[in-house]
């Protein structure tokens, strides 16, 4: 018997995906204005927190396909959102 793909946890993975990647390219469009606006920071030093943010987020894929290798993926799914969400909040 063929397996269905639209399935409740295919669309459960695929909103909550598509909600962090949301976010996470808002924030890297937003950001700098928020940071020049809000901090009165200079266009440079905008720009330097932003490249720190994307390097965190390059630096912890290798750690982070490890985990995924050593744990569940739901369960690593989950404690990874919700570092997300209490980041980004």
């Amino acid at each position: 018997m063929k397996e269905k793909l639209w399935t409740k946890d295919f669309w459960a993975i695929t909103i909550v995906s598509f909600i962090i990647f949301f976010v996470f390219y808002v924030l890297l469009t937003l950001l700098p204005i928020y940071i020049a606006d809000r901090l009165h920071a200079s266009a440079d030093k905008a720009g330097l927190l932003v490249t720190c943010f994307l390097a965190a987020a390059i630096v912890i894929r290798p750690f982070a396909g490890q985990w995924v290798g050593k744990y569940s993926n739901k369960k690593i799914l989950v404690l990874s959102s919700l570092a997300f969400l209490v980041i980004t909040a």
